[in-house]
């Protein structure tokens, strides 16, 4: 599946479970795209790696001790000290793609942190996307950089699939606004 075709498929849903939370869908996309991508044939793909295809984990959620659901144990690469590692690493488990997608709003919810960073209060993707390395989403120091540039490389998908929504995903989108207008 290229990006294109992720966006086509999985945005709808970004935009249902971001609505009114504070949460950019183009951000949630952009995360999803590239926690999940994978190589085949040498190119790297959206939905393919061994995390998503194994647990339907889209977004390299780890369970804590808080988490009761299913696990999975897998080799991630982490940045410890500048220095990148590969460590094993326990996910979350989804039974679907749709319950990565709305679990994933609500780990962000659920962890002060990313409202302490500013998370929900980001007034663009971009200042959100730093918000979250800010938070310590993930150890990779460039890591808002990469989600900058999925979303700039992903902007006419993401145009294309509310078209195809309808005047549902533009009654969505204009929630999607108002909330953040509201905040």
């Amino acid at each position: 599946m290229t990006r294109a075709q992720f966006v086509e498929t999985y945005y709808p849903q970004a935009i249902q479970v971001t609505a009114g939370t504070g949460v950019f869908p183009q951000v949630m996309i952009a995360q999803a795209i590239l926690e999940s991508s994978g190589k085949v044939d040498g190119v790297w793909m959206p939905g393919q790696s061994l995390l998503s295809r194994s647990a339907n984990n889209y977004f390299g959620i780890k369970a804590d001790s808080k988490w009761k659901g299913p696990t999975i144990d897998l080799k991630t690469g982490e940045y410890f000290n500048g220095q990148y590692v590969t460590v094993t690493g326990k996910f979350r488990k989804y039974a679907t793609v749709k319950d990565s997608f709305a679990d994933y709003v609500n780990f962000l919810k659920s962890n002060p942190r990313y409202t302490n960073a500013g998370v929900f209060n980001a007034s663009t993707p971009e200042e959100q996307a730093q918000a979250l390395q800010k938070a310590g989403y993930a150890t990779d120091p460039n890591y808002s950089k990469l989600i900058i540039g999925i979303i700039n490389s992903v902007g006419d998908s993401i145009k294309k699939a509310v078209q195809n929504i309808g005047p549902q995903g533009t009654a969505l989108l204009a929630l999607v606004a108002l909330a953040l207008l509201i905040k």
